[in-house]
């Protein structure tokens, strides 16, 4: 039996999901290398890590400007970093702003790609240069019209987070399961997993879901099922059928943390 369950690998169906993961494969691997850390020489990252003041600089007490010189310093933008701060607030950590950041890169990459998968659908119609004059204008008007109604409605594009955040259901919260239908395209192999903080930008969340099938989002605060309160977004095609906790289960408290940190004999829960 190959990965793809029993598809006959001579079929025509084998083949498009042979196209399916390598096209999944290259659009993450696009994604990472999007990232400005890419462009970063080597000897900058161990300038940055090396500094004497990068503990403090990380420390989430740390003042904005502080924070703010060391996104630029890692290639982000003085624009990027700014937004943000100003989203996430002076007290938040570097993690949270790269992570904002790199989310809104991811989306406008997708956004890169989408258009040239269009234009070369558009390319390869027979028909297209007899119609090219008047079709480019027809589509331009329409992408004119498209922009702005997203400038002026951008709630449209704007992606609200359920409460409780449990997303498709978690198993410390058995009474509340959400039940979704996959895109047909989506069913099945090849499967697929995308992860991120779950506050972005308006419309990144929307755009990475219409790249990846139209999947339905989900939504998780890790605080549900373990001490750490982390509010992440997923995009995926994997079962959420008879979810379950991992054993042995995590410590519920500080305590217990602290407990298993300085001894290791320690039974407390």
């Amino acid at each position: 039996m190959n990965s793809f369950g029993n598809i006959d690998p001579s079929s025509d169906e084998f083949e498009q999901k042979v196209e399916q993961v390598l096209f999944i494969m290259n659009f993450f691997f696009l994604l990472q290398m999007s990232s400005s850390h890419y462009e970063l020489p080597l000897d900058d990252f161990i300038d940055i890590d090396s500094s004497s003041d990068t503990k403090e600089i990380l420390n989430s007490d740390s003042d904005e400007e502080n924070k703010r010189l060391y996104l630029t310093k890692m290639g982000y933008s003085e624009v990027e970093a700014s937004i943000a701060m100003e989203r996430y607030g002076p007290d938040s950590s570097i993690v949270e702003l790269t992570d904002f950041i790199c989310a809104a890169q991811m989306a406008k990459a997708a956004d890169v790609l989408l258009l040239v998968k269009d234009k070369k659908l558009l390319c390869n119609n027979p028909n297209y240069k007899k119609r090219q004059n008047s079709g480019y204008d027809l589509l331009k008007r329409k992408k004119q019209r498209k922009l702005e109604k997203r400038l002026l409605n951008e709630d449209d594009h704007a992606v609200h987070l359920t409460n409780p955040m449990i997303g498709f259901g978690v198993p410390t919260e058995p009474d509340q399961i959400t039940q979704r239908i996959l895109p047909e395209d989506a069913i099945g192999p090849p499967y697929f997993y995308y992860e991120n903080v779950a506050l972005t930008p308006v419309g990144v969340w929307t755009e990475m879901s219409r790249y990846l099938y139209d999947v339905e989002l989900e939504f998780v605060d890790s605080k549900y099922f373990c001490i750490v309160a982390r509010k992440r977004g997923y995009i995926h095609n994997l079962s959420i059928e008879n979810r379950f906790s991992l054993i042995p289960l995590p410590n519920d408290s500080m305590m217990g943390i602290t407990c298993l940190l300085f001894n290791s004999d320690c039974k407390c829960r």
